[in-house]
């Protein structure tokens, strides 16, 4: 799920985050393929990421979507309790 909402805001938000970090689309795919792999933890995320040989631009706008799509959902999660 979480997975499911960092790859769609990297879709909408393709040009805005390639001017914003100053990363092209090989970057873009890069981080697309890093992320569209199956596994079985957030931790095997964060390691595969850390020890992938894409670039340090790559890797920092990885780990900003996947903390942006965090909070969001945390966001959420908290705003449906405070409603029940």
């Amino acid at each position: 799920m979480l997975k499911d909402n960092i790859l769609k805001i990297l879709d909408l938000n393709k040009e805005l985050i390639k001017d914003m970090f100053s990363i092209d689309e090989n970057g873009i795919d890069s981080i697309r393929e890093l992320l569209n792999k199956d596994r079985e933890s957030f931790k095997h995320v964060v390691d595969d990421i850390f020890l992938s040989d894409i670039g340090n631009r790559e890797k920092m706008v990885a780990y900003y979507l996947i903390g942006y799509s965090n909070g969001a959902r945390t966001r959420n999660m908290t705003n449906k309790s405070r409603k029940l």
